[in-house]
């Protein structure tokens, strides 16, 4: 009788037979030759920097089964040259060689070509530093309206580079903000400039610009309109349920009362007794308001 053990044996050992049998079938079928391009890694101190940016990717023949190379085709990382066991001196030019052993491809793959095959390089003394944002303005704000304020978000980033671009940097500018489009307060995604390309900081990081504009004079009045409160289930009183306020519009346009919306909104957090509340004024985007009569009012929670 066939002993337990015996069985297994014989279960693994007929599981090793399929799995050699396929692993020379894949090793013997029919080799194709593809060529493809991939992303140059590299290895550096954290002291140093390209003077200039290094090839950045090559392009690779190689040849091998067909199974093994589909895996090719999905892998966009596959050089990798570590400068620092090379030992590279830094502010004197290197020629680094892409080699077979800098590319990593499954068994049973010839690498035929690299294009291109070597590449010159210069390490130079790298530094850090912290620089402004400003933004760069282009166009003109409306007839009669002003910017009394913007902000840039973040305002500073980290750049890294070679030393002597980096101490020419003081600011960097955003790409152009166009003024005439900006339209009462509001906020946009900003950009900044190309910098030199030896210089990096974090791309992905991004920027904002938050911007209010006030009209600076007015051109139409409002009086008597009724203050709309916003509130759940808190319990309150005031004394001030009307408002007036003075509006900058184009030429020949009447604002009227119903397209303007005055609005109290009273927090549930509040505790009981004599709260301020600003107020908050919706309108159309072709009207500006310049005054509210009063701007708060004061309620009471009971």
């Amino acid at each position: 009788m066939i002993s337990l053990n015996f069985k297994r044996h014989l279960l693994k050992l007929i599981a090793l037979f399929f799995s050699l049998t396929l692993w020379f079938y894949v090793l013997n079928s029919e080799k194709i030759e593809f060529t493809f391009k991939t992303k140059v890694k590299y290895l550096i101190d954290e002291s140093v920097v390209f003077e200039n940016p290094p090839i950045e990717e090559v392009e690779i023949t190689v040849k091998g089964p067909q199974t093994f190379i589909r895996s090719l085709k999905d892998n966009s990382n596959l050089v990798f040259v570590d400068l620092i066991k090379q030992n590279i001196k830094t502010n004197k030019n290197h020629t680094i060689i892409f080699r077979d052993s800098n590319i990593s491809v499954p068994f049973a793959v010839e690498i035929k070509k690299i294009v291109p095959s070597k590449a010159t390089i210069k390490l130079v003394p790298g530094i850090k530093k912290t620089i402004q944002i400003k933004p760069h303005f282009v166009g003109a704000i409306g007839k009669d309206l002003k910017m009394i304020k913007w902000e840039i978000r973040p305002n500073e980033i980290e750049v890294v580079g070679p030393e002597k671009q980096i101490q020419k940097i003081e600011s960097v500018l955003t790409r152009p903000i166009d003024l005439s489009t900006l339209n009462d307060s509001g906020m946009i995604q900003a950009s900044i400039i190309d910098l030199h390309k030896s210089i990096s900081y974090d791309s992905s990081t991004p920027f904002e610009f938050s911007y209010i504009i006030k009209p600076t004079k007015a051109n139409q009045s409002l009086k008597n309109l009724r203050i709309r409160f916003v509130s759940s289930a808190v319990r309150f009183e005031t004394k001030t349920k009307f408002v007036s306020i003075d509006v900058l519009t184009s030429e020949n346009r009447v604002i009227k009362a119903s397209e303007v919306h005055v609005v109290a909104d009273i927090p549930e957090s509040l505790k009981l007794g004599t709260h301020k509340i600003d107020l908050k004024v919706r309108l159309p985007d072709d009207i500006h308001v310049l005054r509210v009569y009063p701007e708060s009012i004061m309620v009471n929670i009971y």
